[in-house]
């Protein structure tokens, strides 16, 4: 196996920063039947992006390695990566949940402690992180046993075992024998990225340094094709996915700094600004203020994502801090 270098994709520190402000608004836009059909046309791609990213970069790793790491090795990183974050942040949402609920005399949590501890059941968006281990444990076989093959045949067998997947998942309705929790619903839809990420890099890898202006800005066009055209809205959200993943891949020159600057709290932006987002909607609806027009979901979004933005760069700061944000 000859190593390949790993250099830095540009678009990532873009597709990262609009990916997790694109979460929060997912999570604030409810209340508002125009925020949801904002959502609906031009939103719903974050996750998957966020899932493609992920696989993307373990892929990385793999081909700049001089020696394949073992199936355990990769699961012993990634679990050592994802989780003192995740129960962190399950420990706090839990608390939360329990004040505010002894607070108004009424349950905050609904899940199971089942749900909670293992399928991200303390926040809607802490789902990811046992859905990402799921994966990688899944799918790292299959990348372990092509690693050796040729670069475009791994490219080609990845990729069209991801849109094989993608298209059973949207195809047929979640087993009925997957266990009940949100997340294994969210998981059926989501299969097939991971391998399209994994896909993606072995591409690129082939690529590299070389950028066509015409593939940047065709993959822009196709996402905006998608929003607007209804033909295509049962394949919006892989076609968004996709096409904003391949805009980022041809990006040429390095992100402004204040790109730079979300992007490195794009995690922590994604872990936190649930805390913001009830809050601030708790207390306005406590405060007989009407949720429902977009310009009260626009306020919110913007200030929930400026809190999170904030806690999450001080976190960075602070080193004790640190793992809770990256």
């Amino acid at each position: 196996m000859n190593p390949l270098p790993a250099q830095r994709v540009y678009g990532f520190d873009l597709l990262r920063m609009l990916a997790a402000f694109a979460v929060v608004w997912i999570h604030v836009c409810d209340p508002s039947s125009t925020a949801r059909g904002i959502a609906g046309h031009w939103v719903y791609w974050a996750v998957p992006v966020f899932l493609m990213m992920a696989a993307f970069l373990t892929q990385r790793k793999l081909l700049s390695a001089s020696l394949a790491p073992s199936m355990r090795v990769i699961g012993v990183q990634r679990l050592r990566r994802l989780l003192p974050s995740y129960l962190g942040w399950t420990v706090l949402y839990v608390v939360i949940r329990y004040l505010k609920g002894t607070y108004t005399g009424e349950s905050s949590l609904e899940n199971a402690p089942v749900n909670i501890l293992f399928f991200g059941g303390a926040a809607m968006q802490l789902y990811f992180i046992p859905m990402l281990l799921g994966f990688t444990i899944l799918f790292t076989p299959l990348i372990l046993f092509l690693l050796h093959k040729p670069l475009r045949q791994q490219t080609v067998i990845l990729a069209t075992t991801g849109v094989l997947l993608l298209l059973l998942s949207h195809g047929l309705h979640r087993p009925d024998f997957l266990p009940s929790p949100a997340i294994f619903t969210h998981a059926w839809g989501m299969l097939g990225y991971y391998l399209l990420g994994a896909a993606a890099c072995c591409w690129h890898s082939q690529y590299e340094g070389r950028h066509s202006t015409i593939l940047h800005w065709s993959s822009l066009i196709l996402f905006v094709m998608a929003g607007f055209l209804w033909q295509l809205a049962p394949y919006r959200v892989a076609l968004q996915s996709l096409s904003l993943f391949l805009f980022a891949l041809t990006v040429a020159e390095a992100m402004p700094a204040w790109i730079r600057y979300c992007s490195a709290a794009s995690y922590g932006i994604f872990l936190s600004h649930t805390l913001f987002s009830e809050a601030i909607q708790f207390t306005l609806f406590r405060m007989d203020h009407s949720l429902e027009s977009l310009s009260m979901t626009v306020f919110v979004f913007v200030a929930a994502s400026t809190c999170a933005l904030i806690l999450s760069r001080l976190c960075l700061h602070i080193k004790a801090l640190r793992w809770l944000v990256q």
